[in-house]
């Protein structure tokens, strides 16, 4: 086991270091300026905008590496534990569980009309939520990791996985994406 309150091995951290590594860095420098951004709009003391940028980047990262950490676990329609299966809402939920101050539905649906931030996919960071419409409306979403990639669980007789968002079967099924961390998204 790795971390605190993770479940997955080194070596699963190793596998899928060459997506994780640069997007959490990136991550951190992006969060780490937003927070001093904001809090200098603020009039708060630099200081304390890095604490807060830094803060935002280690709960949407605890996130992605959760969400990883379930690579390879089962499908189940309706499922929200890793030990039965888990459906994409299931798998969104499972990631944030533990993130104080976020609260989400249970369906993707619900999840994409949630007041969260818009966010252009030029803009994603790790954490965001990344939806798709999979007939006529929003039925489906995963978790941003990084590199154009995103952790999701696809579909019946299937695991949990990561995906590109350039990938035939995604790109155009692309509805948008929100952000649940910072910039007014939650915790």
């Amino acid at each position: 086991m790795f971390g605190v309150g993770l479940h997955f091995s080194l070596k699963d951290l190793l596998a899928v270091k060459n997506i994780a590594i640069p997007g959490a860095l990136v991550q951190i420098l992006a969060a780490t300026l937003l927070g001093m951004g904001l809090t200098w709009w603020l009039g708060w003391h630099w200081g304390a905008g890095l604490i807060f940028g830094l803060a935002l980047s280690v709960a949407s990262t605890v996130v992605v590496m959760r969400a990883l950490g379930l690579v390879g676990v089962r499908y189940r329609y309706g499922g929200n534990q890793p030990e039965t299966g888990l459906d994409c809402s299931g798998l969104v939920r499972w990631a944030y569980r533990e993130v104080p101050g976020v609260e989400l539905p249970r369906a993707s649906t619900a999840m994409y009309a949630m007041k969260w931030p818009r966010i252009e996919t030029a803009a994603l960071a790790p954490g965001d939520l990344v939806f798709f419409r999979i007939g006529r409306h929003v039925s489906h979403v995963g978790i941003y990791v990084a590199d154009g990639r995103f952790v999701h669980a696809p579909s019946r007789g299937r695991m949990v996985r990561v995906d590109r968002l350039d990938d035939r079967y995604w790109k155009p099924r692309f509805a948008g994406a929100r952000r649940v961390l910072g910039e007014s998204g939650g915790a």
